[in-house]
């Protein structure tokens, strides 16, 4: 068994964070919460430091959490960019309404890149 360096556990726990991340402002908090409590304790407190340490400290806190104090944003349907987009960050299987936008969106991206 090897055991994982310092840094290969902060890359770890990042990877984790940024998925936290992704999932807290699309998802249920509560679902969210019930992921981050299945970490062992040392790599939630870990957790939590390397969360603060990737914090813009310079920003207004109405930037940091706005998301948090606003109203639950409604999640675009599946068909759209976006959609297709959240898909991607979550590591889902892009369903075909999805699939079709984005393919759409690539092919219309590219062509206005080649005409330009």
């Amino acid at each position: 068994m090897t055991t994982e360096t310092r840094d290969e556990r902060a890359a770890r726990l990042t990877r984790i964070g940024m998925e936290v991340a992704v999932r807290i402002r699309d998802e249920d908090p509560a679902d969210v919460r019930r992921a981050v409590d299945a970490l062992p304790p040392d790599e939630r407190a870990d957790l939590a430091i390397l969360g603060w340490a990737h914090v813009p400290v310079d920003l207004p806190r109405s930037v940091l959490i706005g998301w948090w104090e606003q109203p639950q944003r409604r999640l675009r349907p599946c068909g759209t960019v976006a959609a297709a987009k959240r898909h991607r960050a979550r590591g889902e299987e892009m369903c075909a309404p999805c699939r079709e936008v984005l393919r759409e969106h690539e092919r219309t991206r590219k062509r206005k890149r080649r005409t330009s």
